[in-house]
């Protein structure tokens, strides 16, 4: 047997990246590698470690594996691990040669003299220059093309003016790409290293001594990078490098669930390679559809392996049975279980039998898209005309899946995929099924969040043993048996969720006589705030939403525009995504302490004045995180503890009519004006948020 060989040495940034004249060297990240996944906080040590430490610190390792397919005499280079710091190190270099044609911009003939050599080595060190020739070169650094990877760090070179690579073919969301945004963050940090470095200079230096400086810094800095060590490890073949990438660990970024499983998928269709391109397209939209959240690919490879049991069980058919899940998949199995079910495509591959590796991936691809509706990924209010891949979402479906996101309903996204694959599938539900689903849905999680009445396992359990309920069940008898099961499982969160469970019907006097009602209420009035932050925003932006189209109607105000303005105010991500003030919650009575004399004054009036601090302290702190002290605004820190009138001003030009109207009318703010808006809350709340049958009775306030 051959005996692989493993070359391994001790190189330096500089000669991987080598600018002598006639350097070939170009690495390449294949498609099946993973995109650029380092996050700012990666980016930030990497950085600060190149700062601060001594001249020769070591970065790493980089496994590589010669190219049998380069051309005009490359030396091509697969990298098949450590393409973070790769690119990292590449977009550092492109962000100093981006200050440097600044610097130039702005410098005499002298000046632009003086930077020449230096601008050409690291224009050098980002892409290939025949000798004697001044023409844009070709990239060194190729990355995946997954995920956009390569279309955005050509935009970035290119952009530069020193790449012949061409714009790319997408560049639709070139600002929100992570390499994108990597690049922009490698820029701020050298801004912020000059900025500092200036502060050394003379007062009265003069411009010609800033550039200077500037070019300095610069030039240390990239010196330091260059000088940096890796450990370039050179396997024999690609299969001893895949081998070793298994046992090693990019730095700070360990491999996700979703890049592993990825790899198994294109260690298969990679022999298709006339198709490989529509794989690796197909494979950027499962990306671009479950968004940058790991969390959120982690839940929809869990939630897709269940629901591939239930639409295509012959991948999971072992010894002529069909071996179906009995619980949710756990995170820690993923790979062991997407890894069999690749085994098991790749033996009936092997034998004709149907299912291979193309339709497994084509099934996942329809899957993400159901799951990009559900957790409305890049979807917001004004697109719901068919763009973004929102055409099957009204305005009302939007809503309730908003609402759903905000109360933490996410275990229930089996259940929605679920019900979103058999529309599509069978044909049998409707977008009114989706709709009435998701409505019970947010209204179970709004009392499971408020008097934390259930484990998140549990849940688990409880939505699996759904889906496999109604796929018993016909189209018309579904919305009845997720409302039954999820009024059951409030009712008996103790109860195991087996087939006697969904079976149970729950009669009205046993709904009303349950507990429910009283330790909601006891919640809602109570010091919500803090408890149950999350919620305690849903319930305020869904009351002023609620009341804001009564308005509408009233006027007759017709049309969908502005509809939404209060479900899409309630998520923080997308207010700060259009660079909008988010809305956040306001205490009336500060939560400063100890409190302002005014109000001190203020709340407790009639006391005497040795003893009025106490007493203002005690209501201060049964009153303070009551929902009647609560409202919305968008200038949180212009109103902080100023008093009472000084806010009623304020909040008087606020869009929060319905809120802040309680509070506006009132000319002191006391305990009982705390407590009567509490009570007229909550109220609200209930009739407006649950509807008339189950859940409305499930929680019915006390007699006024």
């Amino acid at each position: 047997m051959e005996r692989r060989q493993l070359k391994a040495e001790s190189t330096t940034v500089g000669d991987i990246l080598n600018v002598s004249r006639g350097a070939r060297s170009v690495y390449e990240i294949p498609v099946h590698q993973r995109e650029y996944t380092w996050e700012r906080k990666h980016r930030e040590t990497f950085f600060e470690d190149i700062e601060t430490e001594n001249t020769g610190y070591f970065l790493g390792s980089m496994v590589c594996v010669k190219s049998k397919n380069g051309q005009n005499d490359d030396n091509k280079f697969i990298v098949i691990d450590g393409q973070q710091r790769l690119v990292s190190i590449s977009l550092i270099f492109a962000a100093i040669y981006a200050k440097l044609k600044e610097i130039e911009g702005e410098s005499d003939e002298t000046g632009k003299a003086v930077l020449a050599d230096f601008k050409d080595t690291i224009k050098r060190r980002l892409i290939l220059i025949e000798d004697g020739s001044d023409q844009r070169g070709k990239l060194r650094l190729r990355p995946s093309k997954q995920n956009y990877d390569l279309d955005a760090y050509g935009y970035i070179i290119g952009d530069l003016g020193i790449s012949n690579a061409g714009k790319p073919a997408n560049t639709k969301r070139h600002g929100t790409r992570r390499l994108a945004v990597g690049y922009k963050d490698f820029k701020g940090m050298l801004d912020k290293k000059l900025k500092e470095g200036l502060k050394e200079l003379h007062p009265t230096s003069g411009e010609a001594d800033n550039l200077s400086r500037q070019k300095e810094i610069l030039q240390e800095f990239s010196n330091k990078l260059s000088d940096a060590l890796i450990v370039e490890i050179l396997p024999s073949s690609n299969t001893n490098a895949h081998t070793l990438f298994k046992a090693l660990n990019d730095r700070g970024m360990p491999l996700t669930s979703l890049d592993l499983i990825k790899n198994e998928i294109f260690q298969v269709l990679g022999k298709e390679h006339s198709k490989l391109d529509k794989f690796l397209t197909e494979w950027n939209e499962i990306l671009e559809n479950l968004g940058q959240d790991f969390e959120v690919s982690k839940r929809f490879l869990r939630h897709h392996y269940m629901i591939q049991s239930i639409f295509n069980d012959k991948i999971f058919l072992k010894n002529g049975v069909v071996m179906r899940p009995r619980k949710v998949l756990p995170a820690g199995d993923l790979i062991g279980q997407y890894g069999a079910i690749i085994e098991n495509i790749l033996w009936r591959e092997k034998r004709g039998i149907e299912m291979r590796a193309e339709e497994f991936l084509n099934e996942m691809h329809a899957c993400s898209n159901y799951y990009k509706q559900i957790t409305l990924e890049g979807i917001f209010s004004q697109s719901l005309n068919g763009k973004d891949g929102a055409s099957s979402i009204s305005q009302n479906l939007y809503a309730e899946l908003k609402l759903l996101e905000q109360i933490e309903g996410v275990p229930s996204h089996l259940l929605l995929l679920y019900l979103f694959k058999r529309r599509d599938e069978k044909g049998d539900v409707q977008e009114l099924h989706i709709e009435a689903a998701v409505k019970n849905l947010r209204q179970f999680f709004l009392c499971v969040r408020m008097i934390n009445i259930m484990r998140t396992n549990r849940l688990d359990d409880l939505f699996w043993g759904l889906v496999k309920k109604l796929d018993k069940c016909a189209e018309h008898e579904l919305v009845g048996i997720i409302k039954n099961a999820l009024i059951g499982a409030l009712l008996r969160p103790d109860e195991a969720f087996d087939e006697n469970f969904y079976d149970k019907t729950y009669t009205e006097e046993e709904i009303i006589d349950s507990n429910i009602a009283g330790d909601f209420w006891k919640k809602i009035t109570g010091k919500v705030y803090g408890d149950v932050t999350p919620t305690v925003r849903v319930i305020l932006f869904y009351l002023q939403h609620y009341h804001d189209n009564v308005v509408r109607r009233e006027e007759g105000i017709e049309g969908e525009k502005n509809q939404m303005i209060w479900i899409d105010r309630m998520d923080k991500e997308l207010s700060k995504s259009r660079k909008k003030r988010a809305w956040s919650i306001e205490h009336v009575l500060p939560q400063q302490d100890p409190l302002e004399k005014s109000w001190i004054n203020h709340i407790a009036p009639d006391c005497p004045e040795e003893s009025r601090e106490k007493e203002a302290k005690n209501i201060q702190e049964e009153c303070l995180h009551k929902l009647g002290n609560l409202t919305l605004t968008v200038e949180n820190e212009k109103l902080g503890v100023r008093a009472f009138e000084k806010k009623k001003e304020k909040l008087a030009k606020s869009e929060a009519k319905y809120l802040n109207g309680g509070i506006i009318s009132q000319l002191e703010w006391r305990k009982e004006q705390i407590d009567t808006r509490t009570d007229k809350l909550a109220r609200d709340f209930i009739k407006d948020f649950f509807d008339d049958s189950s859940f409305g009775k499930l929680v019915t306030p006390p007699k006024s």
